[in-house]
């Protein structure tokens, strides 16, 4: 997959990471910003990648620490939405030294819960 064709509420799933589902929760025509509840932790406790379609990379942003805090904004959703505008600004990009080679192995779209 060269382009992005994801919408928010899809379903993504890539060789890296095997079985387990991302959602997509903020998407464009370069990026998509994807979460999934994280393994061996409370409900409710998500962990997040960057699919950057057009360098073909997975990963965290750059920030120290890897993270992306979406407490800050009155909805995760609208948290998700500010890291992607802050990825297209330039002001945050993938961390080079964690990300990985994007390989998408399977896809649904959100209608397909």
């Amino acid at each position: 997959m060269n382009a992005n064709t994801l919408t928010p509420g899809d379903k993504v799933r890539t060789r890296q990471h095997g079985k387990r589902w991302w959602t997509v929760q903020a998407s464009g025509s370069r990026y998509a910003i994807c979460t999934r509840q994280a393994a061996f932790r409370p409900a409710g406790e998500y962990e997040y990648t960057i699919l950057d379609f057009e360098a073909q990379e997975q990963g965290p942003c750059n920030l120290i620490g890897n993270g992306w805090d979406v407490s800050m904004y009155v909805t995760p959703e609208a948290g998700w939405r500010g890291l992607h505008v802050q990825l297209l600004s330039g002001s945050i990009e993938l961390s080079r030294s964690q990300s990985i080679t994007l390989h998408i192995t399977e896809t649904k779209t959100g209608d397909n819960r």
